[in-house]
C-alpha cells in the first residue's frame, strides 16, 4: 500500500506495518470511509501548506532542521 493508494501525491504518510528483523513483513491495508479520505486529505494539504510556508518563495528548505 503506498499513499497512491489513497490518491495523494507530494506528502509522505506512514500506513501501518509489521515489521521483524528482515524489514518490512507486511502492510496492514485498511479501507477509509468517504469521510476518512477527506479528512486524511486535508491533513495532507495542511502538511504542504505548512511545508511551503515553511520553504518560503525560494522553496529551499536549508532552514528547516533535518531536511
Amino acid at each position: 500500500m503506498s499513499v497512491c493508494e489513497y490518491e495523494l501525491k507530494d506528502v509522505c504518510l506512514s500506513v501501518p506495518c509489521i515489521v521483524s528483523q528482515a524489514g518490512i513483513e507486511r502492510i496492514i491495508v485498511g479501507k477509509l470511509t468517504d469521510e476518512e479520505q477527506r479528512d486524511l486529505s486535508a491533513s495532507a494539504m495542511t502538511l504542504k501548506k505548512t511545508l511551503s510556508d515553511l520553504a518560503g518563495e525560494d522553496g529551499k528548505h536549508d532552514d528547516i532542521p533535518g531536511w
